[in-house]
């Protein structure tokens, strides 16, 4: 054999012998049927697909001769001779073939660790070689009984090696493993965010800390091939095959061993059993009369096993285990989030652990309290479109002191590229101005303002919009601030907050909507209609015309022309200017008269809304999480994505129903939310 050969492992050592006596001997093969008697699993390495190109061929070129594999029957002594060719110490480690990294050589005193895990279609299955300091080597492939990810076979890999190191009595480790994850949850460079993950996370850092000393180091996976091999061949081999590698099996996760084993473990802190179980076991009872009473009252309902664990008696079924109180917490785990558990309310999930056969005091209240824990049932919960404060209508204190805008779109392209409109409406008048647009830019939004508002109405005292950037940039906002226009932006996801605006965009799309037919590209056209009749509609909040409010007077409309009323027959000049000069003398009463009717129309309105509050507030310090909206959504989720996103920490209050928040790593939200789009995060 060459220096690569003599690397080999005990079963490609094999494996190359039989290969070569077939290209050594080929008239032997040829002639006559050849059967190996051998107590190695080479039938299952030639036809295995899980292991290197070398091996591939070699079982390709051997099956074309029609060679067979028989287990070899015992032989008087053989036993005794493998044992002993097996473990010779320093020697084996030469005989095995198996040389280290370069990095693993360093202090004899230490025992050396390699792990490696792995997972296919046919199962998982661990491998873990432990190297003494006298140079014995242990091997140990272990099948996973259970469905298992790579990462979940590689922990696991690792806590059957750190196991068995601590059995043996190491108390300087090094280990090495070619995953880069479970390296780096270790050192800290990486966070374990999966449950399944921080859970092996835990067991792994709780038995590294019974070391003396403990070294984890990432190898590259040819530095790591004894183990792979092992990891590959507990993945594939046949339950009934003889081999001299003892495969075990794992039959459920490291993460739920020892949940299972303690279930019924009373060896622990004192608990409300204690007191039953020493009465039923001992008649032993407490010195308090009262205590002692009620474990009298109590005894009946419980049974004691001959193993020491105490069941209570079902009025439905058979008996149910009592669980002692630390213990509680890892059972809702499993059967909330486990394997075969649904996220499920806290009712169901205390009743499904009763008829699972547990049982323990204010089982019901715990399972709630669990439930309202949970980070996926928080994150999944439905929305929630109950208000959670009082509704703050909105008011201008003269006409056309406060301008709601907003953008509509996009809508069919119409002639000219036009496929935006925007909108401005009045708070007090009701007043709407619009004009379509081809871009929303900062300068189109300013050239609208300049054009349809200041230059016609006086400049405003105050422009409310969304967070848009053509409304929250720097163009707009300096040119709002030259002239003295205070801007206030409603809150992200909260369009309620420009609710004038939102409510002229309904009317105006409404009107458009009824008047086109096949020929959506003619909304532009249909425009100046829509917006004429809205001028000229009274509106319910002020009793009164837009039109009539901003001009004292009531606008002719194309009806009175074609129908004549008696202001258009008996029209006189000198009759007309008087009217007028008497309507202009009197339109401040009618807008005073508006302005009660309005205020009448928001607090009825106030009232009705406030009805359905379930109220709801945060406190500085709070973790929420916050509504996912359009913008926030990820697009690949579609509908199974989470309605919740955070948690968030509320750092200040903006405004009525409105908390400025910061992310766990202290980074601020830009732009305060309001309360409707938050609820509180539990943990």
């Amino acid at each position: 054999m060459d220096e690569t050969e003599s690397r080999y492992l005990p079963l490609e050592k094999a494996a190359l012998a039989l290969i070569q006596a077939a290209k050594k001997l080929p008239h032997y093969f040829q002639a006559s049927p050849v059967t190996v008697l051998t107590d190695l699993p080479l039938k299952m390495l030639m036809h295995s697909s899980d292991f290197s190109g070398r091996i591939t061929r070699w079982g390709v070129h051997l099956g074309s001769l029609g060679v067979e594999y028989k287990p070899r029957t015992s032989i008087k002594g053989q036993v005794l001779a493998d044992f002993v060719a097996e473990f010779q110490g320093k020697e084996a480690s030469t005989e095995s073939n198996y040389t280290p990294s370069p990095c693993v050589v360093g202090d004899l005193s230490e025992w050396k660790l390699f792990v490696d895990g792995a997972s296919n279609m046919k199962g998982a299955g661990a491998g873990a070689v432990l190297v003494s300091p006298e140079g014995l080597i242990l091997e140990q492939a272990v099948r996973l009984g259970f469905l298992a990810s790579n990462n979940e076979a590689e922990y696991e890999a690792l806590l059957i090696g750190l196991r068995s190191a601590l059995r043996l009595g190491a108390d300087r480790l090094q280990v090495f493993c070619d995953s880069q994850l479970v390296v780096n949850h270790i050192s800290g460079e990486y966070s374990a965010r999966d449950e399944r993950m921080m859970t092996y996370l835990s067991i792994t850092k709780s038995l590294l800390s019974k070391f003396e000393s403990v070294q984890v180091e990432q190898v590259r996976r040819e530095y790591n091939s004894h183990a792979d091999i092992l990891a590959k061949l507990a993945t594939a081999l046949e339950s009934d095959l003889h081999r001299s590698v003892t495969v075990e099996v794992l039959s459920a996760p490291s993460t739920l061993i020892d949940t299972v084993d303690r279930v019924c473990g009373t060896n622990m802190e004192p608990s409300w059993m204690d007191p039953l179980i020493a009465y039923l076991r001992d008649n032993c009872l407490p010195q308090d009369p009262k205590a002692a009473n009620v474990i009298k009252r109590k005894a009946p309902r419980y049974w004691l096993s001959k193993e020491g664990n105490l069941y209570k008696r079902s009025f439905s079924g058979p008996y149910l285990l009592c669980v002692h109180p630390s213990l509680v917490e890892d059972l809702l785990y499993e059967i909330h989030e486990g394997i075969c558990g649904s996220h499920t309310g806290g009712r169901s999930l205390a009743h499904r652990a009763m008829s699972q056969g547990y049982w323990w005091p204010f089982m019901q209240s715990d399972a709630v309290r669990y439930v309202r824990k949970c980070d996926k049932c928080q994150r999944f919960a439905p929305k929630i479109h109950q208000p959670a404060r009082e509704l703050n209508p909105l008011s201008s204190p003269w006409p056309f002191a406060q301008w709601g805008l907003d953008i509509v779109g996009p809508l069919p392209r119409a002639p000219g590229n036009k496929k935006f409109l925007i909108v401005a409406t009045d708070y007090f008048t009701k007043w709407v101005e619009a004009e379509p647009l081809s871009h929303i830019r900062e300068v189109d939004t300013k050239r609208f303002l300049w054009k349809s508002v200041i230059t016609r109405f006086g400049i405003p005292w105050a422009v409310i919009s969304d967070n848009g950037t053509q409304f929250e940039g720097k163009l707009f906002k300096g040119f709002c601030s030259e002239l003295g226009i205070r801007n206030f932006f409603s809150s992200p996801g909260y369009p309620q907050s420009n609710g004038q605006a939102e409510v002229s965009n309904k009317v105006i799309l409404d009107g458009i909507k009824k008047r086109l037919e096949e020929a959506k590209g003619r909304w532009v056209e249909e425009l100046p209609s829509v917006m004429w009749t809205h001028r000229t509609t009274k509106r319910r909040s002020t009793g009164e015309t837009p039109f009539a409010l901003a001009y004292g007077v009531e606008a002719v409309i194309p009806l009175e022309v074609g129908l004549p009323t008696t202001r258009t027959t008996e029209f006189d000049v000198e009759e007309n200017e008087s009217s007028l000069r008497m309507d202009l003398n009197l339109v401040e009463e009618r807008r005073d008269m508006a302005t009660i009717r309005l205020a009448s129309y928001q607090h009825q309105m106030k009232r009705g809304y406030d009805k359905n509050i379930r109220p709801r507030s945060f406190q500085v310090g709070d973790l929420v999480l916050r509504k996912v909206v359009a913008n926030t959504r990820n697009p690949n989720d579609g509908k199974l994505g989470p309605n919740w996103e955070g948690p968030y920490q509320v750092t200040s209050f903006a405004g009525v129903g409105a908390y400025r928040l910061t992310d766990l790593d202290g980074k601020s939200v830009l732009r305060p939310w309001n309360i409707c789009n938050l609820k509180k995060y539990f943990y």
